[in-house]
């Protein structure tokens, strides 16, 4: 009976070890090279002749044993890649610093050499997946980010871009955001308080002719997007409020409003090759809320508001104090006096300041 066990046993370690080593060589079947090709060719997508998707650091040859993938491969993310076993970097974003990773300009760097040692010395392959995971039917970042909203049922079925909310506000939308999002800070350009139920969505920094065509459409009064230039965009929504129009616009960070996009990736990948783990990771969000002290003389320091009543006390308060800028919520504001940003921000000095109160802006 005794040596029966024992032959179970030694039959069970056997098979055990060349199921092990079944499964090592499975992995081992694919190299970078090979994985990057058959999701380009997964996309179903026609690869620009200028696209950035290009292998940006490792030997294509390398073996896959895991594959990451990252809105952007800081530092941080390839030590968590490298914990993990996922030595196949797949990030959307750049990873020596400029559009077209161009490692001219910082040639010496101590910065960008530490970054190309610790990637050779752990044998990693980054690769850069932007163009096509956008040029995907429907682009994959845009699904993701419908996915983590749960905007799907109401995405309009001719232009994913767009949605039909239930009746709502922009500061309700932006709240509703921030609470599923890693977003510490939103921007709202326009009235906080505009009632809402015509969305555009454009993730990442889409450009200003994208954002202001979306604008343009009489059913759209909330366009919410990654990044916008102030010198465009924002400027626009701005004198369409100004105008009466019922526009608003919310920021939420190129970041913020594309990292669901390559986790979504990820899920996506892992289908293509469920042999070979794949999964998602996040770098800490980059942006920290910073609060100066008020106390501190001659400092550009901001003091919000509540109440528009309390405006006059307040900057007078403030002045006395040593601002040299106020700020107040459009919270409570009269709707003649509502305004182009959520935090007005006034340069205080005695004839604004005066100015300002004499005009009841």
């Amino acid at each position: 009976m005794y040596r029966r066990m024992l032959t179970y046993a030694a039959s069970f370690i056997a098979l055990l070890v060349l199921c092990i080593a079944s499964s090592a060589q499975t992995l081992g079947r694919l190299t970078a090279e090979e994985i990057m090709q058959r999701v380009i060719a997964a996309t179903g997508a026609t690869v620009p002749a200028n696209t950035v998707d290009t292998l940006k650091a490792g030997d294509p040859n390398t073996v896959v044993t895991g594959i990451a993938t990252t809105f952007m491969d800081t530092y941080a993310v390839l030590q968590q890649a490298v914990a993990q076993r996922k030595n196949l970097i797949i990030t959307h974003e750049p990873t020596f610093y400029n559009h077209l990773d161009d490692r001219t300009p910082l040639a010496g760097d101590p910065v960008l050499q530490q970054k190309l040692a610790y990637i050779r010395d752990h044998h990693l392959v980054v690769w850069r997946f932007h163009d096509t995971w956008h040029l995907r039917q429907p682009d994959g970042v845009l699904t993701g980010m419908v996915t983590q909203f749960a905007w799907q049922r109401y995405q309009d079925a001719a232009n994913p871009h767009l949605f039909t909310l239930k009746p709502t506000t922009v500061k309700a939308v932006a709240a509703d955001l921030q609470a599923r999002t890693r977003a510490r800070v939103l921007r709202i350009v326009g009235d906080p308080h505009l009632r809402v139920t015509g969305v555009a969505l454009y993730p990442g920094a889409s450009g200003s002719a994208k954002q202001i065509k979306a604008l343009e459409l009489e059913n759209v009064q909330l366009l919410v997007a990654g990044e916008a230039q102030e010198w465009e965009t924002v400027p626009y929504v701005q004198d369409a409020a100004a105008e009466g129009r019922p526009k608003a616009l919310i920021l939420l960070g190129h970041e913020v409003s594309e990292e669901a996009g390559m986790e979504e990736c990820a899920h996506w990948i892992q289908t293509l090759f469920p042999k070979i783990p794949s999964r998602s990771f996040q770098q800490e969000n980059r942006f920290a809320r910073f609060k100066t002290d008020s106390r501190a003389p001659r400092q550009q320091h901001h003091l919000r508001i509540d109440r528009y009543a309390w405006f006059q006390k307040r900057t007078s308060r403030a002045c006395a104090s040593g601002l040299t800028q106020v700020s107040f919520s459009s919270e409570g504001v009269p709707p003649t006096t509502r305004g182009l940003t959520h935090h007005l921000i006034f340069p205080l000095n005695r004839s604004s300041r005066q100015s300002f109160v004499a005009s009841g802006n």
